[in-house]
């Protein structure tokens, strides 16, 4: 892979080109959605600094990661979310020059305070493993992130109307949030840029954004989590399949949940590959193998395998982070079974460490470093029967 030192913009900003109309609108901000937006790939490790990096940013990477990744997401709603028309919205933008990042903003500044201020506390909740009270664990975490979700689409749904209500175009005095029209097509108050060092990686689809040598070790001495932004070059990187495009501000998971479990489960599922599954993964049989994979004495291999299956099942998504499944899985054991825990932070070479193209044919591996994983096939078991053409 090829890497190179550059500098990167920081910005909310959304620069048109000149001659720039309805038409020719989508084809210029497809390639900013080419940055990983799903909800999966969010700058989690940086919630509990997220308020204060938007309202007063500091020029650094984990600010590039939270602009990279908001404008990526504000640029898909504006060409795919559910507005009455679109070809009235592009017409909008393109003709007033509309800063819809800085709107994106304003909208989660709001809705972010808002709950502050309503639940009396000074920032939101952690949702990173490392930062939160080891007590806890993974389960809070997870509850965490669900919340964050939930106020995430609560603004992209007013952010949405916002963009409906110019569509509409009205008077630059008119109203809408309690601000006017005109301030709304000038981004708020958006701060300026800040061009920011990084290092580019190229792989065979994209290229990652990684922080340069001295903010990697300002970030490791501040004990803070460096994650890659991932930037794939395709038409349209669409958001992650168990979610919608932010129409309603709803939360993912039923009242008294806490597996975040999405009715999109189905269609995520039927997309992937299946592998059949014997007895109580006493084997497994991959695609286009005819000998099934005997797990009887994979003594931590069976079981863990069985434990992931269950936890992207239950949480609607193939992604998972193997530092939260792990400790997950281990709190089944108490008192005598505490034995059978699995303590390794070696999730390929100690579990799958004499299976590794099996392991290549099951897992996806999205970020090494993070523990960032996606399970690729979906088990066929007894309780998930094959889906008829």
């Amino acid at each position: 892979m090829f890497a190179s030192c550059e500098f990167l913009r920081a910005e909310w900003d959304i620069f048109y080109p000149a001659g720039c109309d309805a038409e020719s609108l989508p084809g210029f901000l497809r390639p900013l959605t080419y940055v990983d937006h799903d909800l999966n790939a969010f700058p989690w490790h940086v919630v509990g600094r997220l308020v204060k990096q938007l309202e007063y940013p500091e020029a650094n990477f984990e600010y590039l990661h939270i602009t990279k990744y908001c404008v990526a997401r504000a640029t898909l709603l504006a060409l795919k979310g559910d507005v009455l028309n679109h070809r009235d919205l592009h017409s909008v933008l393109s003709k007033n020059q509309v800063q819809f990042g800085g709107i994106y903003r304003e909208h989660l500044i709001r809705v972010f305070r808002n709950f502050l201020e309503k639940h009396n506390i000074a920032k939101l909740p952690e949702c990173d493993i490392h930062m939160i009270d080891p007590i806890h664990g993974a389960g809070q975490v997870a509850k965490n992130r669900d919340l964050l979700q939930c106020l995430i689409h609560t603004a992209e749904f007013d952010y949405t109307n916002t963009l409906i209500f110019l569509s509409l175009s009205p008077d630059s005095d008119e109203k809408i949030f309690e601000q006017t029209a005109g301030y709304w097509d000038c981004g708020s108050e958006m701060p300026g840029g800040s061009s920011i060092p990084v290092l580019i990686t190229l792989h065979a689809t994209g290229y990652y954004i990684q922080p340069c040598k001295e903010e990697a070790k300002r970030m490791t001495c501040a004990r803070r989590r460096m994650q890659k932004i991932s930037v794939r070059l395709q038409e349209v990187f669409e958001f992650e399949k168990n979610e919608n495009l932010m129409t309603e501000p709803v939360c993912s998971k039923k009242a008294g949940s806490t597996t975040g479990k999405t009715e999109n489960n189905a269609v995520d599922t039927a997309t992937r590959t299946l592998v059949k599954v014997i007895g109580d993964f006493k084997a497994i049989i991959l695609p286009n193998e005819r000998k099934a994979i005997s797990l009887t004495r994979k003594y931590k291999m069976r079981p863990f395998l069985r434990f992931v299956h269950c936890w992207v099942t239950e949480r609607g998504t193939p992604d998972f982070y193997i530092e939260e499944v792990r400790d997950a899985y281990n709190k089944q054991f108490t008192g005598s079974l505490v034995n059978k825990e699995w303590r390794s932070d070696r999730f390929q070479d100690d579990l799958f460490r004499d299976n590794k193209r099996e392991f290549a044919q099951l897992f996806d591996t999205i970020d090494k470093t993070t523990g960032h994983y996606r399970l690729k096939v979906t088990f066929q078991t007894a309780e998930t029967p094959r889906r008829r053409g």
